[in-house]
């Protein structure tokens, strides 16, 4: 979320970080930002979607605990009391970003409540409440929490670099499998193999009009038929790729491949060719699972550890009716949470007959999404 244009007008500095809540200092409607700007951390907030904002005066830089699927930000305010504020999966980045910045930044000073006495920049207690820096060792994906203790074991996270989420923000959300089907496949066959093919064709057809071998020839040993033939396999190969996408789009349209879909205060979960149909009621509870099982492989290669396959799954479950979304992910070790899910390892695959599977970003995004509703 962009900074609203009513809080920059009230800046007397740039802002160097933003944070965007959903959610007001006393109850969960209205939104709060958090702005780091002229070395301090600005508070402002309102209690619904609409109205002026109202700046709040700290009396030390907040402090974010870590949760199961969400985090809490602790504030301290300038007039003694204290604000609870809630952080999802999708707003923790940008708060531990602004936290991580504001302990960073030499001039950072904090105004001490009124009624308290003023500490002097000698005196310990002026670092009374500042969350410690994040260690030097940085985890896979994502900066430390400032809050945790430095001797902590990390998890390993999840690659810095991801595809956005394009349905974030959408009141209607659908999230498609990646399990083609055996009339999938032989489609991808066919048009890459088909695009490929033809190319070699149309090049040993374009070599003889242009002369460069003769009438009866299919090939030649010279440098610039060589050259050109591989550049038309390379065109192939685009166009086998771009008609994939367009097969990927069309099985999609047919409902083919299994999907899931978000809209309002309800989930529903599709199979592949609308061989089942489940829905789920968010505000009523649901049970989350996420597990992990290596498919197999050596953890070791010449003494040292080698990235291996495991295979997640996601469990959906509610009156009785479950469902499994699947991806799979190449890592040293497995991660051991998801999108603030935490990853749970078995030793047996887990089985489920209402089951597909999806690409790992797209997984990403539903878990995401799931971790948000909790």
């Amino acid at each position: 979320m962009a900074l609203p244009s009513e809080i920059r007008k009230l800046l007397e500095a740039e802002p160097r970080a933003h944070a965007a809540l959903g959610c007001g200092l006393h109850g969960p409607i209205g939104e709060t930002h958090l702005v780091l700007a002229g070395g301090r951390v600005l508070v402002f907030t309102r209690e619904s979607l609409v109205g002026s904002f109202a700046r709040v005066e700290l009396a030390a830089l907040p402090k974010l605990e870590k949760g199961d699927f969400a985090d809490t930000l602790h504030l301290q305010l300038a007039d003694g009391t204290d604000a609870e504020l809630n952080v999802s999966s999708f707003e923790r980045d940008a708060v531990v970003a602004l936290l991580t910045a504001a302990v960073e930044t030499p001039a950072a000073p904090v105004p001490p409540p009124p009624s308290r006495r003023q500490v002097t920049p000698a005196e310990p207690q002026h670092n009374e409440g500042l969350p410690p820096k994040p260690a030097a060792r940085e985890t896979e994906g994502k900066a430390k929490f400032p809050t945790q203790p430095a001797t902590e074991a990390q998890p390993e996270t999840e690659p810095e670099k991801e595809k956005p989420d394009k349905q974030a923000g959408k009141e209607v959300a659908v999230y498609h499998g990646s399990d083609p089907g055996c009339i999938g496949c032989v489609a991808y066959l066919v048009v890459f193999g088909g695009a490929v093919v033809g190319f070699w064709f149309l090049h040993t057809e374009a070599a003889r009009t242009v002369g460069m071998i003769g009438p009866s020839e299919t090939e030649q040993d010279s440098f610039s038929f060589i050259a050109t033939k591989v550049v038309a396999l390379i065109a192939g190969a685009y166009l086998g790729g771009r008609l994939i996408q367009l097969v990927n789009s069309l099985l999609r349209a047919f409902g083919l491949v299994g999907k899931v879909m978000f809209s309002q205060s309800v989930i529903q979960v599709f199979g592949p060719s609308g061989k089942w149909h489940v829905m789920y009621s968010t505000p009523l509870p649901l049970e989350v699972t996420l597990r992990c099982h290596k498919s197999g492989g050596d953890s070791e290669q010449n003494g040292k550890p080698v990235k291996q396959l495991y295979n997640y799954y996601l469990g959906l479950s509610q009156n009785g009716q479950s469902v499994l979304l699947k991806t799979s992910h190449y890592t040293v070790t497995p991660l051991r949470e998801i999108a603030g899910i935490p990853v749970t390892p078995v030793a047996e695959e887990p089985k489920n007959e209402r089951q597909f599977g999806m690409e790992y970003q797209t997984f990403k995004h539903v878990a995401r999404r799931i971790a948000k509703l909790r």
